[in-house]
């Protein structure tokens, strides 16, 4: 048996979003860090997609953007200021996001 031990900063509530996403690209929120959050995001999707970064990002499904594997958790560093943009080659699914993890 495989045993995974997963390290994660418990918050107190409310900063986490969702993004509904799709074969259309769509856009999370402004991330705006302080210096506790440090820039990073847990990104956990439940459907396989593709990722950008950006101040107005738009995702591409053609491999030339990173792809998120479903039901896998990412810690990411945004740059404050920029938005996170998912698409899916097919089908819909969650992105859940929570800044400072």
């Amino acid at each position: 048996m495989v045993v995974f031990e997963h390290s994660l900063n418990i918050l107190n509530g409310g900063q986490s979003s969702s993004v509904a996403i799709s074969t259309t690209s769509a856009q999370s929120g402004v991330f705006t860090f302080d210096a506790a959050l440090a820039g990073y995001v847990l990104i956990t999707v439940d459907t396989n997609c593709f990722v950008r970064q950006g101040t107005d990002p738009t995702a591409l499904s053609d491999g030339t953007d990173q792809i998120l594997l479903a039901n896998q958790t990412y810690r990411c560093w945004v740059n404050s200021g920029n938005k996170l943009a998912f698409k899916t080659a097919t089908g819909t699914g969650t992105a859940y996001l929570t800044p400072g993890g």
